[in-house]
C-alpha cells in the first residue's frame, strides 16, 4: 500500500493582504489610484500611511482629496506634517479635506478657511506649523 503524500502546508502571505493594493497607487489610471486609496483606508491599518503620503501630490484632485480624508480616518500622527503642507494645495476641496483631517487628528482648530484669501490661509498654515513644531519638541 502506498502512503498518501502529506497535505501541503498553507503558504503564509509575505505581508499584509493590503500590500497588493500599494502597486495600484502608481497606476496611470486615476480611478484605479482612487480605488486603491479608498481600499487602503478601509483596512483601518495605520501601517498604510507611509504608502499614502506620497499620493498627497497626485496629479488628480479627487485622488488627493481622498488621500487627505483617509489619512484623518487612519488616525496616525505621521500624517500631520504632510497634511499641514497640503493646506497649500491649489484645489479648495483638497485643502478642505486636509483641514478636516487635521482637526480630527489633532483636536486643534486654527480657523483655516479652504476658500479664504491666500494671505489669510498662509497665516493659518503658519499657525498650524508653529503648533506642530512645538508638539514635536515635547514628544
Amino acid at each position: 500500500m502506498i502512503a498518501a503524500a502529506p497535505a501541503p502546508l498553507p503558504v503564509e502571505p509575505a505581508g499584509p493582504t493590503w500590500l497588493a493594493l500599494v502597486d495600484d497607487l502608481a497606476s496611470t489610471n486615476s480611478g484605479v489610484r482612487w480605488n486603491a486609496v479608498e481600499d487602503l483606508g478601509h483596512t483601518a491599518d495605520p501601517a498604510v500611511v507611509p504608502h499614502l503620503l506620497p499620493v498627497l501630490d497626485d496629479e488628480d484632485t479627487f485622488v488627493r482629496m481622498a488621500v487627505a480624508r483617509v489619512l484623518g480616518d487612519l488616525g496616525s500622527d505621521t500624517a500631520v506634517g504632510p497634511l499641514i503642507d497640503t493646506l497649500s494645495d491649489p484645489a479648495p476641496s483638497v485643502r478642505d479635506a486636509a483641514v478636516s483631517s487635521l482637526r480630527l487628528l489633532t483636536q486643534q482648530n486654527f480657523r483655516f478657511d479652504p476658500l479664504g484669501k491666500e494671505a489669510d490661509r498662509n497665516k493659518r498654515i503658519r499657525a498650524w506649523r508653529d503648533w506642530w513644531e512645538k508638539q514635536q519638541g515635547t514628544a
